[in-house]
C-alpha cells in the first residue's frame, strides 16, 4: 500500500475511533447515574424504614380527649355579614410522635365559607381544618357542622382616650400631649357596638422621662365597666401619644446663713459662727428654686453678748411649695473680747461684723458655682477707723481646689490692705463655708 492510501485510510478511520470513545463515556456515566440513584433511593428507603420504627406514625385527639373543643373558627367570604356568636372545634390529627409534642391551636386553621348565607336565618355549615404544622395531618373535625346565623356588620366612630397606669415620677409633670388617632372606626355585630363606651390606649406613667416621650401600642374597645369588648375590627388597630415632660419640682442642697440682729457688748467681738448642719436638702418648683442660692435663719439677736451664744433656729423661708428635709439647725457663735493690736491703744478699740461675697478661686475645671453663701467677717481695731469700713474696704476669697459636683465646705481667706493694717485693723478668719458645684453646660 503507498503513502498516499495508508494517510486516507488514517483519516477515515479517526472520525470512528472518536464515536467509539465518546460511546463509551456515555455508557459510563449513565451506568454511574443510574447507581448513584439506586443508591439514594435505597437511602431513602431504609431512612423511612428507621422513621416508621424509632418514630411511626400515629393519630391523636387535639386537644386532649376531655377537653373542650379550643380551635376557633373563622368565617370567610362574610360581605358585610357576620356570625352572631364564636364557634370552636376539636381535631383528630395524624403524624409522627415528635410532631404531635405541644401543639397549640395557632398549628391549626378552622374556617366555614358563609358565601350567600341569608342574614338572621340559622344555616348548618361545614367546617374546614388543615395543619399549619408540617408532617401533621387532620383527619377529623369535631364537630363537622356548625350553625351560624349571620347579622349585619355595624360600624360607629368613636373618640380614642387614655387609660393611663402607674406614676410620673416624682417632680416631674405632664405639659402637653398629643393623641393619634384622635378618632377610630370601630365595625361589629350592633349589640356589642351598644355596649362600647370608648376605645382606649392603655400607656404605663411610671416609664415616662423629661422630653418627649412617643408611646404606641393597641387600641381596645372597652364597656362602661372597663371590660374589653369583642369587636370584629378597629380601623386603625394601633394608636399612639407623645407627651412632652418636664421637671416640675427640683432638688438641691441649699447653703444655710446665720440672720443676726444687735451688737455685742463694747469691748467684744464674734470669732467665728457654727451652723450645723451647714447645708439643707430642699425640693420645690424649678422656677423659684432657680433662685434660691442660700436659707436663712430666723433673727439672732446679739445685743451685749459677752459669751458664747448656743441656740436651735428655725429656717426663715418666705417661698411656698418648698420642702425641706429639716426646718431647724443648731447655731453656736463665739464671742470673745476684743484684743487690740500693739500702738492702736491711743483710740478706743472695738469690732464690727461685715458681710462679704467671697470670690471663688482655683475653680476645678468643668464644674460651675450653683450656690455660695456671704461670709460674715470680724475685724478688730481703733472704732473711728472701723466706723469708715464698707464692705468693699476687705477682700474674702473662698478657695475651690480639689472641688468635686455637690455641696462641701472650702476655706475662707480674709486680706486686709496694708494701708488699713496701718491703722491697726485686724481681720478675723472665718471657719469653711458651704459652696455647692454643680457640672457646667
Amino acid at each position: 500500500m503507498s503513502t498516499a492510501s495508508r494517510k486516507a485510510n488514517t483519516r477515515a478511520s479517526l472520525p470512528g475511533a472518536v464515536a467509539s470513545v465518546a460511546r463509551g463515556s456515555l455508557l459510563n456515566l449513565y451506568r454511574h447515574w443510574v447507581l448513584a440513584l439506586f443508591s439514594l433511593v435505597a437511602a431513602f428507603g431504609t431512612w423511612f424504614v428507621i422513621q416508621d420504627v424509632e418514630n411511626p406514625r400515629v393519630t391523636a385527639s387535639y386537644p386532649l380527649e376531655g377537653a373542650p373543643p379550643s380551635i376557633l373558627v373563622q368565617a370567610v367570604n362574610t360581605d358585610h355579614l357576620v356570625p352572631n356568636s364564636e364557634s370552636r372545634v376539636s381535631v383528630e390529627v395524624e403524624g409522627r410522635e415528635g410532631d404531635l409534642v405541644n401543639l397549640s391551636d395557632d398549628d391549626f386553621e378552622a374556617t366555614i365559607d358563609v358565601k350567600g348565607i341569608p342574614a338572621n336565618t340559622p344555616t348548618e355549615v361545614q367546617v374546614r381544618v388543615v395543619s399549619r404544622r408540617d408532617g401533621v395531618k387532620v383527619l377529623a373535625v369535631s364537630p363537622a357542622t356548625i350553625s351560624v346565623t349571620m347579622e349585619p356588620l355595624v360600624e360607629a366612630e368613636f373618640e380614642v382616650r387614655l387609660s393611663p397606669s402607674g406614676q410620673l415620677a416624682t417632680g416631674f409633670e405632664v405639659t402637653d400631649q398629643k393623641i393619634e388617632p384622635l378618632t377610630v372606626k370601630v365595625s361589629g355585630l350592633q349589640d356589642r357596638i351598644d355596649n362600647v363606651v370608648s376605645v382606649e390606649l392603655d400607656v404605663n406613667l411610671s416609664a415616662l422621662r423629661e422630653g418627649s416621650n412617643v408611646f404606641e401600642g393597641e387600641l381596645r374597645a372597652r364597656s362602661l365597666t372597663g371590660g374589653e369588648v369583642a369587636v370584629t375590627n378597629l380601623s386603625p388597630e394601633r394608636g399612639k401619644v407623645t407627651y412632652t415632660v418636664r421637671q416640675a419640682f427640683v432638688q438641691r442642697s441649699i447653703p444655710v446663713a446665720v440672720t443676726t440682729t444687735g451688737q455685742v457688748a463694747p469691748g467684744y467681738h464674734v470669732t467665728s459662727v457654727i451652723i450645723e448642719p451647714p447645708v439643707i436638702s430642699v425640693s420645690g418648683p424649678a422656677d423659684k428654686m432657680a433662685s434660691l442660692n442660700e436659707l436663712r435663719t430666723e433673727p439672732i439677736p446679739l445685743t451685749n453678748a459677752t459669751s458664747e451664744i448656743r441656740l436651735t433656729r428655725n429656717i426663715d423661708v418666705q417661698q411656698e411649695n418648698l420642702s425641706l428635709e429639716r426646718r431647724q439647725v443648731s447655731v453656736r457663735i463665739e464671742v470673745k473680747p476684743i484684743e487690740c493690736p500693739g500702738g492702736a491703744a491711743a483710740s478706743p478699740c472695738g469690732a464690727v461684723l461685715l458681710q462679704l461675697a467671697p470670690v471663688p478661686t482655683d475653680q476645678p475645671s468643668g464644674l460651675v458655682i450653683t450656690s455660695v453663701v456671704r461670709v460674715s467677717v470680724q475685724l478688730t481695731g481703733p472704732l473711728p477707723e472701723l466706723d469708715k469700713l464698707t464692705p468693699k474696704s476687705i477682700t474674702a476669697t473662698v478657695s475651690l481646689a480639689g472641688g468635686l459636683a455637690g455641696p462641701g465646705l472650702y476655706p475662707v481667706t480674709v486680706s486686709v490692705p496694708p494701708n488699713l493694717q496701718g491703722l491697726g485693723i485686724r481681720a478675723e478668719q472665718p471657719a469653711p463655708i458651704p459652696v455647692t458645684l454643680g457640672t457646667g453646660p
